[in-house]
């Protein structure tokens, strides 16, 4: 899990969320206000899209498998 690690990190633009990541803690993109693109396989957005607000989903690039 990686919590709020992120939280209110106001200069990420971009992420990318390997894999291995099964688990987000809740909000752990709020107040990202330059976030422009979250970056996954389809696989990892299955394990984690509860996590993830509407807000934020709608910035998700999915990965060519």
């Amino acid at each position: 899990s990686t919590n709020n690690r992120y939280r209110c990190c106001k200069s990420l633009e971009e992420i990318n969320i390997p894999d291995s990541i099964t688990n987000l803690g809740e909000n752990v993109f709020e107040k990202c206000n330059s976030l422009k693109r979250i970056i996954m396989s389809k696989a990892t957005y299955v394990h984690i899209k509860d996590a993830l607000t509407r807000d934020v989903q709608q910035k998700i690039i999915f990965k060519q498998e």
